[in-house]
């Protein structure tokens, strides 16, 4: 028996990131990523992240922005995923630490200068990307054994 939910007929986000007027975020229901333009509330669909199931949930749960580019650390994905806004396209990173099939990976992201961090949930590292040189650090040395 199939329960239709009424939550997942909306699209609904887990983090959203204000940028020029422009609002993007990830669905939290399905793979899909947005902007809406603010003045007008217009909604955009921009794409699905590759390698990832239409109707994955949860697939991302933060974003970070840097260098013109949306960098998402996967939830219940299995890759990065980073947008570029000026070219709308996406490109994928696999983590070097494979996770595969694993929920809730990481719980947020931020930016500092011109490095994204990824902070985990259930994954062992914290994500460094260096946006200006594409070099990615695996940092654990913060965890208590």
């Amino acid at each position: 028996m199939l329960i239709n939910h009424e939550w997942m007929q909306r699209i609904s986000m887990h983090d959203y990131i204000s940028i020029d007027n422009m609002v993007y975020f990830f669905a939290l229901n399905f793979n899909g990523l947005y902007r809406m333009y603010l003045p007008t509330r217009k909604l955009e669909f921009l794409g699905s992240a590759p390698n990832e199931k239409l109707y994955q949930k949860h697939l991302y749960g933060a974003i970070a922005e840097a260098n013109g580019k949306l960098f998402f650390p996967p939830m219940n994905g299995n890759e990065i995923a980073i947008y570029d806004i000026e070219n709308r396209a996406f490109d994928k990173i696999p983590l070097k630490y494979d996770a595969f099939g694993m929920l809730s990976k990481f719980y947020g992201a931020l930016t500092v200068g011109t490095k994204v961090y990824f902070i985990p949930a259930r994954y062992r590292y914290l994500v460094e990307i260096d946006t200006i040189n594409g070099d990615i650090t695996y940092i654990d040395n913060w965890l208590v054994m």
